[in-house]
């Protein structure tokens, strides 16, 4: 008899030999899956609001800003919806890594 021994890789990493090992075709279709499941609006208005983001932030003092100047900012509108956003992103990113790691 013949005994036949497998070596499991861990999920990340066959992933990702699979991935390296996948013509490009697939690549570019599962690119524009996922691309083609987000808003272009939505693209649109990231795009514009990085560079603007990070220009504004190289623009001000190196120094630390106070509790209250960062209260003051928390506690605009435009901050409370992008921090909406962001905990969004996160919370929906948290759900995926529990699932994957089951």
């Amino acid at each position: 008899m013949i005994r036949l021994e497998t070596t499991r890789l861990p999920a990340h990493e066959e992933l990702r030999r699979r991935l390296d090992e996948a013509p490009p075709e697939h690549a570019d279709a599962l690119l524009a899956k996922m691309a083609g499941d987000i808003e272009p609006e939505l693209v649109n208005r990231i795009a514009v609001a990085v560079p603007e983001g990070l220009a504004q932030a190289s623009s001000t003092k190196t120094e630390a800003p106070g509790l209250f100047a960062l209260l003051q900012k928390f506690n605009s509108p435009d901050c409370r919806r992008g921090m909406a956003f962001a905990t969004g992103l996160l919370e929906s990113l948290g759900k995926r890594l529990v699932a994957t790691e089951s």
